[in-house]
């Protein structure tokens, strides 16, 4: 037997221990996993759910007033923003 084939031999009897008890603990470490998962899940779908409910209706601002526009786009001229204000004005 070479040295080689001794170290192999060697390494697969040390890692034998550790590998058959992670095998057993496999199952019981997923069944947590998949519960911390849902209740993780549920948690958040709760908070979704009853965020709304808990904050209410927003009431209507009736006193907005804005004096700015901002665009990302520099080829957007002011004139552009009157007219669109106007034309927003007049179907209200």
């Amino acid at each position: 037997m070479t040295e080689q084939e001794f170290d192999i031999l060697w390494q697969r009897a040390e890692a034998a221990p550790h590998t058959a008890r992670l095998l057993e603990e496999y199952p019981a470490w997923r069944r947590t996993r998949r519960r911390n998962l849902g209740m993780g899940a549920m948690l958040v779908a709760v908070v979704v759910v009853a965020l709304p409910l808990l904050t209410g209706p927003q009431p209507i601002a009736t006193n907005d007033s804005y004096t700015m526009a901002y665009s990302n786009r520099p080829e957007t001229t002011n004139q552009y923003w009157v007219e669109m204000a106007d034309a927003l004005l007049l179907e209200v």
